[in-house]
């Protein structure tokens, strides 16, 4: 029985699934309502706004999804909310939280200009989810997405009759072979989802891909005899399934019982073995934060979706660049996206540097420095040494974050790394002779395990100096004031501040900075980390808050109005005022 051990502990979410498949997938109803809005004409429409018009920005998903239905029909809108509902019914909410899940399907719905339905659909025990889908499938969404409109738009051209033989009376992975057909089916991970949810006594609760192709390859041998399975791995999707559940029966009468997992603590370390770290040398620099993380997402004010982005977009492009006003975390967010990125191996593997308006070539690559004799000698500079670090752990990440990344002058700071550092120019192919190489010496090269993020405040008079053949090297992200999420309260309330104050916290800095944007530019806004260590021992609230504004944010709104400092006072007495 695939469906253990959700049916034991949240049966709810498989009736809800069960109910969508007969309301939706046979009569193109609804998951909510009584009305019909899973129909031909809906998925035309959607796929017409956002398959065929993509909105490319680099906002949030929930915003971008929101342009593309803007004038819509409600009842495509109504469509559209179920789907982001069937598209966070798999996670479980260890991945995606159940409140993060209703605040999505509620917002979509509301831009129909109704107020949602009362539900079962919607409440706690449905949202809880089932199993784990990791960062590929929250960071994907829009592929998800995408997937699941190219399915039901030719589900929904299909005839009752053929709804009706390919669910329940076609011959036995029928509806696997079509579903994963549909462009894209092979290796997403809804289609995954959408197996268990609609068969969930025959398609195991795992999203991935991979991890059924290793459950495959570690226990195919043991059944092959019985089973009849081939012991090669090269499976077509819908024939690994079914293996997998023969694999899963012989578990299953071995053991006596249908309670069978293949996430068992006893059985994943037969598929997944735990690696054996290698040994860790002296760190060549102290990051800021050396705690062990049990998740480096804890205490960041940005959203799961984004920060997932992030992570994916580093793993390819290699080089990115937090960006953003003073105060919005760029140092603490770098700092634990370095760590999940090296995947906790800790201070060994990861390293910062911090550049100003005469750091030179020789200060981060090579150069000729004065020894304790009054002689010049050739030393390589922090770079380079944590390059040669990283040639020597090929199998761990490797993090370099590099603090103010705006205020050197890059182009002379870099030299030859211009090119080194592109993701596409990394390895010993591409190796090259230093400036200051000695003759003999071994040409550089940035091997391939070694990532770079760098910070830029974007506040800072010197941003122009980016040259653009670098930008053209990073991915771009930029970080902004967090006073409206709920992480930012909860973070207050955590450090004995009273509800009263986060939210005249919250409303000020945000008049504040709204004045600020439409005057100065966004690039100026004030950011949260200004409040978030709170209280001093034995200091009480309203006298933190006025120390805040007088010795840290006043200063930055002087310096913003150098030239108009009544402007400044105005907004410090704004700030001050009860």
């Amino acid at each position: 029985m695939s469906k253990w051990p959700t049916s034991n502990e949240h049966p709810e979410v498989l009736v809800a699934a069960s109910h969508w498949r007969e309301a939706c997938l046979l009569r193109g109803g609804s998951a909510f309502t009584d009305r019909n809005l899973w129909t031909a004409e809906g998925f035309a429409a959607l796929k017409e706004r956002i398959l065929d018009q993509p909105d490319v920005g680099q906002d949030e998903f929930a915003v971008k999804l929101r342009r593309q239905l803007e004038g819509a029909p409600p009842a495509v809108i109504q469509l559209a909310a179920e789907i982001m509902w069937l598209l966070r019914l798999f996670p479980a909410t260890h991945d995606i939280g159940v409140t993060k899940k209703r605040e999505l399907v509620t917002a979509v719905w509301s831009w129909s200009g109704e107020i949602v339905p009362d539900t079962p659909r919607l409440k706690d025990p449905v949202l809880e989810g089932v199993g784990g889908t990791g960062h590929a499938f929250r960071s994907r969404i829009w592929h998800q997405l995408k997937f699941l409109l190219l399915a039901m738009t030719e589900w929904t051209a299909f005839s009752p009759d053929r709804r009706q033989n390919l669910l329940f009376e076609g011959k036995p992975g029928a509806f696997c072979d079509w579903l994963t057909g549909v462009a894209g089916g092979a290796t997403a991970e809804m289609r995954h989802a959408l197996l268990f949810l609609i068969y969930p006594d025959q398609y195991e609760r795992i999203c991935s891909g991979s991890h059924k192709r290793k459950i495959y390859d570690a226990f195919a041998m043991r059944v092959s005899g019985t089973a009849g399975l081939p012991t090669s791995g090269k499976l077509l999707p819908c024939m690994l399934d079914s293996a997998l559940l023969d694999i899963r029966r012989t578990f299953e009468k071995e053991r006596g019982t249908v309670e069978f997992d293949f996430y068992l603590p006893d059985i994943k370390p037969l598929w997944a073995p735990p690696a054996n770290p290698p040994p860790v040398p002296p760190p060549i620099s102290k990051p800021p934060s050396t705690e062990t993380l049990t998740d480096p997402y804890d205490g960041v004010f940005v959203s799961r979706e984004t920060w997932d982005q992030i992570l994916l977009v580093w793993r390819s492009r290699q080089n990115i660049v937090l960006q953003g006003p003073p105060g919005v975390g760029k140092s603490f967010v770098a700092d634990r996206l370095a760590h999940a990125l090296a995947d906790s191996q800790g201070a060994s593997t990861i390293a910062r540097a911090q550049f100003h308006p005469s750091t030179s070539y020789e200060d981060f690559v090579q150069g000729y420095r004065p020894d304790e004799k009054g002689s010049f000698v050739l030393r390589d500079g922090p770079f380079v040494r944590f390059c040669s670090t990283a040639r020597d752990r090929p199998e761990a990440r490797h993090v370099f974050v590099i603090d103010e990344l705006n205020r050197g002058n890059l182009a002379r700071i870099f030299g030859e790394l211009m090119m080194l550092i592109e993701a596409d120019k990394r390895g010993s192919k591409w190796e090259m002779p230093l400036a200051y190489a000695l003759e003999g010496a071994k040409p550089f090269y940035v091997p391939k395990n070694v990532y770079i993020i760098g910070l830029m405040n974007t506040a800072d008079r010197s941003l122009a100096m980016i040259d653009y053949a670098l930008r053209r090297r990073f991915a771009f992200f930029n970080l902004v004031p967090a006073f409206s999420t709920d992480a930012f309260e909860k973070t207050l309330l955590g450090l004995r501040v009273t509800e009263p104050m986060v939210a005249r916290i919250r409303n000020k800095m945000e008049v504040l900075n709204k004045e600020i944007t439409q005057t100065l530019g966004a690039g100026y806004a004030v950011g949260h980390s200004y409040f978030t260590e709170g209280p001093a021992e034995g200091e009480n609230e309203e006298d933190w808050f006025n120390r805040v504004i007088a010795y840290e944010v006043a200063p930055l709104l002087e310096e913003y109005w150098f030239d108009a400092l009544p402007t400044a006072a105005k907004w410090r007495e704004f700030l001050e005022a009860d």
